[in-house]
């Protein structure tokens, strides 16, 4: 599918031969740039460049490179939780990422969520999270968007409860923005690297 796609193969060999990945030699096979990237990854990637696409306006573009930062913001924090063995029962960081990916879906799209996300299978708990009813989802929307609004001691005290501590919250934060540029860099300034 990827290579049948002129536009998704320069933007996929454009993303995986970026600073971000620090190759020493330039990849110029797809199937290479898969292999290295992982299937996860690269799906990760294909929903942000759908995203990024969707409507081509500044606010869009901006809501966009938003919600990519907030689904790695969210896997981040997630994953370091995993690493330690304490992410909660029920919570995958797949799901996280999606949570955040998903999260200002709405705005970008101008239609209500459920009519965005009809027929997409998404996590019950996820979608409640979303429409911001009670889930194991939740609490991270509410840790992204105090953080986000520089709310810095309630930030803390939702990290506490997930057992996070202020700087991995800090750090994921920052990964996430570097992440996200990625993305969204300009072609131009993206093969100037």
């Amino acid at each position: 599918a990827v290579l049948h796609d002129p536009l998704i193969t320069a933007r996929f060999l454009r993303f995986v031969n970026s600073a971000h990945f620090g190759l020493r030699k330039s990849v110029k096979s797809v199937h290479h740039a898969l292999a290295l990237v992982g299937p996860v990854m690269f799906m990760q990637w294909l929903c942000v460049n759908v995203l990024a696409t969707l409507e081509n306006s500044l606010v869009s573009h901006e809501l966009a490179f938003l919600a990519s930062q907030r689904a790695k913001f969210l896997e981040s924090i997630g994953s370091e939780l995993k690493t330690r063995k304490a992410l909660p029962e029920g919570v995958t960081v797949t799901s996280l990422f999606l949570t955040g990916l998903f999260s200002l879906l709405e705005s970008v799209m101008r239609m209500p969520l459920a009519d965005v996300l009809e027929g997409v299978p998404v996590d019950q708990d996820v979608l409640t999270a979303l429409t911001g009813g009670d889930s194991p989802y939740y609490p991270w929307l509410t840790l992204m968007d105090q953080y986000e609004r520089g709310e810095w001691e309630s930030s803390i005290t939702t990290a506490r409860k997930l057992h996070l501590t202020e700087r991995d919250v800090s750090a994921a934060y920052t990964k996430a923005l570097d992440w996200s540029s990625i993305f969204f860099a300009a072609p131009h300034s993206a093969q100037s690297r």
